[in-house]
C-alpha cells in the first residue's frame, strides 16, 4: 500500500484500490491508520501542484461503487458527510501540501 498524502485533518492515506490509472493513479480508493476510508478523485494539474479531491466516504458506499452500483457521479454529488478535501500536491518536495474544505455543494 502506497503512501498518498499525510496531513493532520486526515491522516495519513494509503492507496488501497486503484479504479484508474494514466501516469500514475488518477481515481481510487485510500484508508488511513485508523481505518476511515476516503475515495480520492484527481481533478488535473497546475503548474507546480497536482489538485485533487479526497472525500471521506463509507467502505459501504466503495464497495457499491465497485460493484458498479453506483458510477462515479454518485459518489461525487450523493457525498455522505457535508465537507471534503481540496488539496494541492507540490510536485517539490520542499513545498507544503494545500488543503482547503469546500461544503459538498462545491463539487
Amino acid at each position: 500500500m502506497e503512501l498518498f498524502a499525510s496531513y493532520p485533518a486526515f491522516g495519513k492515506l494509503r492507496i488501497i484500490n486503484v479504479y484508474l490509472e494514466f501516469d500514475g493513479p488518477k481515481i481510487f480508493y485510500a484508508e488511513n491508520e485508523s481505518g476511515s476510508t476516503f475515495f480520492v478523485y484527481w481533478i488535473g494539474d497546475g503548474p507546480t501542484f497536482e489538485n485533487w479531491y479526497i472525500i471521506p466516504c463509507s467502505k459501504t458506499k466503495i464497495i457499491a461503487f465497485e460493484k458498479k452500483q453506483l458510477n462515479l457521479k454518485s459518489i461525487l454529488d450523493q457525498q455522505e458527510q457535508d465537507y471534503f478535501y481540496d488539496i494541492k500536491l507540490p510536485f517539490s518536495s520542499s513545498e507544503e501540501i494545500t488543503v482547503d474544505f469546500k461544503h459538498k455543494n462545491k463539487i
